[in-house]
């Protein structure tokens, strides 16, 4: 098993519900620093590593939100139960099968 997998199934699960930029900035933070922080904690030439590894990984997580998502849509035919097409990436407080917070059910909305 790659050893990723638990955590792009984690990113894959906050897609579904909407929360995918939350967990994927929590998973950064808890992995490497605050953005801000990194000239603070290394300096040089390793503060230039981490950002680029930071870099790397949110490009990465990125990408299999997008594919997380397009497979939800496209098990929703591409269309929100409005009628609405859905929207290519992932959004901040949006599950995949919507198109917009307000076609969210009350019951699935994150906080």
């Amino acid at each position: 098993m790659d050893p990723g997998y638990e955590g792009d199934q984690l990113l894959e699960a906050a897609v579904a519900r909407g929360v995918y930029f939350e967990v994927a900035d929590a998973l950064l933070v808890s992995c490497y620093e605050e953005r801000h922080m990194i000239e603070d904690m290394h300096h040089g030439l390793l503060a230039m590593e981490v950002s680029h590894a930071m870099d790397r990984e949110e490009l990465r997580m990125s990408k299999v939100a997008l594919a997380a998502a397009k497979r939800i849509q496209q098990v929703a035919g591409g269309r929100c139960a409005c009628g609405e097409q859905l929207s290519p990436g992932p959004q901040r407080g949006v599950p995949a099968r919507f198109c917009s917070r307000l076609c969210v059910p009350a019951s699935e909305r994150s906080v």
